[in-house]
Parts: C-alpha cells; structure tokens; sequence
C-alpha cells in the first residue's frame, strides 16, 4: 500500500510538471504562429493599399556614405565668388517705370526718374539667344 501510494504522488508530481511545460508551449506556439504570420503575409505598399511607411525592412533613405567635415554648408570663408557679367551686345531694353508710390499711393508722374537696380535676361527661344536689361525706375 505505501509503494502505490509513493508511485501515485510519484506520478502526480510528473503529470503536474507536463502540465506546467505544455502551458508554457502552448505559448510559444501562439507567439511563433504570429510571427510566421507577418512572414506568410507579405502585404506592401507595392502590392495592396498599405502606405509606404508602413513597410516591413524598408531601406533607409538618405543613408550617405561621406563623413562629416565640419564646415557649415553653402560658400566658405575666403572662397572668391563667380559672377556671369553683363553682356555690351543687349537686344532690347525694358524700362520699368512706376506711376504712383507703392507705399502711400501718390502720383509719381511729375517726379524725376532714377536708376535703382539694372538687369540683365537671357532668353533662349530655340535658334538665337536674346538678352534683355531690364531698368527698374521709381
């Protein structure tokens, strides 16, 4: 009788842990079974209606392969600059003459004009290039 009752207590114990590491498998499993979903689920933004920032193992963009200098961007200091110089040959000039102030409103057609800024268009229509100076007159 008390070697039944060893191998039943015996047998309990194993019956409780199987429990125990099935619980612990059923688990698992369902945390795989999701995973293989995602991997099963190919779903883009190339082949439904998902948007691109929704992609699984998009490549980064903007990734660039240079090293940082240092410098701030644009033009650096001492860097003599270039300038495309205005051309003798002009085809038309264009002046610009303002009838009334901007600001207030006023009737500017008896004041003296003045030169305030030049400049000077190229337009390549297809065959001649053309350069106009355009006079802006106050």
């Amino acid at each position: 009788m008390l070697h039944t009752q060893n191998l039943i207590q015996t047998l309990l114990a194993k019956i409780q842990s199987q429990e125990k590491t099935i619980d612990g498998l059923i688990t698992r499993i369902t945390v795989l079974e999701a995973e293989l979903a995602i991997y099963k689920n190919k779903k883009n933004s190339s082949n439904s209606h998902t948007p691109p920032s929704k992609d699984e193992n998009r490549p980064v963009k903007n990734q660039s392969l240079r090293e940082k200098s240092g410098k701030k961007a644009g033009g650096q200091q001492g860097h003599e600059g270039k300038t495309l110089e205005c051309s003798a040959a002009i085809d038309t000039i264009v002046e610009h003459v303002a009838n009334y102030c901007n600001y207030c409103g006023a009737d500017l057609t008896g004041v003296p004009e003045a030169l305030i800024e030049t400049r000077q268009v190229i337009d390549i229509p297809g065959d001649k290039t053309c350069l106009y100076r355009a006079s802006h007159l106050p």
